[in-house]
């Protein structure tokens, strides 16, 4: 092909040996002009002819297979492997590519009705070999298939296991590695906590704990997690650090609130130790005050609001005294803010008597209303 595209653009310069330079370059330039109007009116006539075929083989499958797929995924009656594959595939016809893909679309559409049959659901799965064409997928060494086919596994979730991704595992793709390991982490039932280990993967970040945070959920919805801190001690990655510890504070691991007080004296991260106070403050550990209380002059400005926050959480006695006790020393009007408003969350009558009785500037004045206003128009 490149020899005869090669031989014409000889001929063509050829023909004008000789002629004006500028002659010569526009020649050039009008044959590049029109090469690249057939390219784009062959690229727009292939995508058009795609997508006809595309929708006419979705409502082909749509008129063979949705009403019978309602009748069996959407009915409250637990129907026998064999009525389904009677009324679905009574031949044992072998599927076509594109017809798994169309079937698998229609599937997932109705797993979402409120009405969805698990039972039929996974007698379907047997008859249909979705998991195995979508597997087949997910090993191709074509990127985006292997993502689009992780996501539609994680949507079809019935009889999908750690192994089924395991292949994958250490692909040199960082994003694709990443997201396997958060589905292993979801469906695994051997070892399914091992890549929590070593900051779970090079360069974590805020996508990695979006997936991460959605397997942890769906694990603890069948079993309660295991204490979060084992994998936080083994961690030099601050970003990983404070996500391990949001995520104590999520699942209410309360028995991990003792080692995250002591892990706030031993870090030196500003962000970690604001995650930490923040998470206390959630997991409303009160032992954690006189601690907070002694390390506040000592710290930077967002931990300070970190612990601030905690106090107004916690909602005691000892943490409206502490906030008391900051409070005419604080210059920044923003950490005032934030004073005033957590005082008013722990006591609003003791709040609006030590305002009043504190020579209030009128800024202080102000912030007061506003967050007595704001307080009643959230009610």
């Amino acid at each position: 092909m490149m020899d005869t595209i090669k031989f014409y653009l000889y001929y063509l310069d050829s023909l004008f040996i000789g002629y004006p330079f500028v002659i010569r370059m526009t020649v050039s330039l009008i044959t590049l002009l029109i090469s690249l109007y057939v390219i784009a009116m062959v690229r727009i006539v292939v995508t058009v002819r795609k997508r006809k075929r595309d929708n006419a083989r979705r409502e082909n499958i749509s008129e063979r297979f949705g009403e019978k797929l309602r009748t069996v995924l959407l009915t409250e009656q637990e129907m026998s492997f064999f009525e389904i594959k009677d009324l679905l595939n009574p031949n044992d016809t072998v599927f076509k590519n594109w017809e798994k893909r169309y079937i698998t679309d229609l599937v997932i559409q109705l797993k979402e009705k409120p009405s969805f049959n698990d039972h039929n659901y996974t007698h379907l799965l047997e008859i249909f070999p979705l998991l195995e064409f979508w597997e087949k997928k997910l090993q191709k060494d074509n990127l985006g298939e292997s993502k689009n086919a992780i996501r539609i596994l994680d949507q079809i979730k019935q009889g999908i296991t750690g192994s089924l991704f395991s292949k994958k595992i250490n692909s040199n793709e960082a994003s694709l590695r990443k997201h396997i390991k958060s589905e292993y982490l979801k469906y695994a039932s051997n070892d399914a906590f091992k890549f929590l280990e070593n900051n779970f993967d090079k360069d974590f970040n805020g996508l990695d704990g979006v997936r991460l945070h959605d397997s942890l959920k769906e694990r603890d919805a069948a079993r309660p997690l295991p204490l979060l801190t084992k994998w936080l001690k083994n961690s030099g990655n601050e970003f990983y650090q404070s996500f391990i510890i949001k995520e104590i504070g999520y699942f209410e691991q309360r028995a991990a609130a003792p080692y995250l007080v002591e892990f706030f004296k031993e870090t030196d991260s500003v962000e970690v130790k604001s995650e930490i106070a923040n998470t206390l403050g959630v997991l409303k550990y009160e032992d954690a005050i006189s601690l907070l209380a002694q390390e506040y002059p000592y710290q930077n400005t967002v931990v300070q609001e970190a612990i601030i926050d905690m106090m107004g959480e916690l909602r005691t006695k000892k943490a409206f005294d502490f906030l008391k006790e900051i409070y005419p020393e604080t210059q920044n009007n923003e950490t005032v803010i934030k004073i005033i408003k957590n005082l008013y969350k722990i006591d609003k009558r003791k709040t609006n008597t030590f305002i009043q009785k504190s020579a209030p500037t009128s800024f202080e004045k102000e912030t007061l209303a506003y967050i007595k206003h704001n307080a009643v128009t959230s009610v």
